[in-house]
Formats: C-alpha cells, structure tokens, sequence
C-alpha cells in the first residue's frame, strides 16, 4: 500500500508517474486547446455572433444538474441491489 500525506497533495501531482502521463497529454491537450479556439473563432465571426449579445442563462446547469441527479439515483440503486444481493448470499451460506 502506497502512503503518502494528504496534506501535500501539490508534490504529488508532479511526482514521476504524474510527470510521464502530463508528458504524453500536453501535445493533445495542447492541440484540443488551439483546435477549440479556432472553432469558437470561425463559428463567432461565420455567423457574425459577439459575447456581448449573449445573455446568462441557468438552464444548461439546471439540465445538467437533472442528468446527474438522475445517473447518482440509478448508480445509488444499482450499489444498493448488489450489497443486497452480497448479503443474501452471505446469509445463506
């Protein structure tokens, strides 16, 4: 079992292992980044669209909220079901 203290969680992020995977990902994030940019600019000036215009709404996080409320009741249940079903063939044997 690998310890290690909570409360230097920031010298764990740049640990070996850390450092190798971060290596493997920055060109692709890196690439998503510019990738994303460029798309946002070209669909803002296609269709002549400014952020100004754009007014804050609550509703993607109000739908966002919904779907996940609903994933943690069905994964919820799912664990439930499967402890039960553990402690039943516990019991019976």
């Amino acid at each position: 079992m690998v310890k290690y203290n909570p409360k230097t969680w920031f010298t764990i992020i740049f640990h070996a292992y850390s450092r190798q995977v971060m290596k493997t990902l920055l060109p692709t994030m890196i690439f998503m980044g510019l990738f994303s940019l460029a798309c946002c600019y070209i669909v803002l000036d296609y269709f002549q669209l400014h952020l100004a215009d754009f007014q804050p709404t609550i509703a993607m996080h109000q739908l966002l909220g919904i779907v996940l409320g609903l994933f943690l009741v069905f994964r919820t249940n799912t664990a439930y079901d499967r402890w039960w079903e553990g402690r039943r063939l516990w019991v019976a044997s």
